[in-house]
């Protein structure tokens, strides 16, 4: 049995397509039908994977969830810029608007 094509057909189905498309697809691409169709029947009659083809699925969904985790510690990174800066901002609108204050709470302790 041809694993590349097991593979692609369970692939396929796991991402919604039906078994006939997917077979079609394979065939149409120039693969044997008679060993798509040994597929076919194999993935329907409900028979476990091979183990070869676990450890493929295994390492494909470890990846997948190290992709999903980039972009939120990406987005948790930008949040906290973003908030930095706008504190940063706002603390010298602050002091241009109101220095005169700022420099009468500093100076006034120290020269009475």
């Amino acid at each position: 049995m041809n694993e590349e094509i097991l593979a692609g057909i369970k692939n396929a189905l796991e991402h919604g397509f039906l078994i006939e498309e997917a077979a079609n697809s394979f065939i149409n691409a120039g693969n044997n039908p008679a060993e798509v169709k040994e597929v076919v029947s194999f993935i329907s009659k409900g028979i476990s994977p091979l183990p070869s083809l676990l450890k493929t699925t295994e390492t494909s969904v470890q990846k997948e969830v190290a992709l999903e985790k980039k972009p939120k510690s990406s987005r948790l990174k930008w949040i906290l810029i973003i908030l930095t800066a706008l504190v940063v901002i706002g603390l010298i609108l602050s002091f241009v608007l109101f220095k005169d204050k700022f420099l009468g709470l500093v100076i006034d302790p120290i020269f009475p």
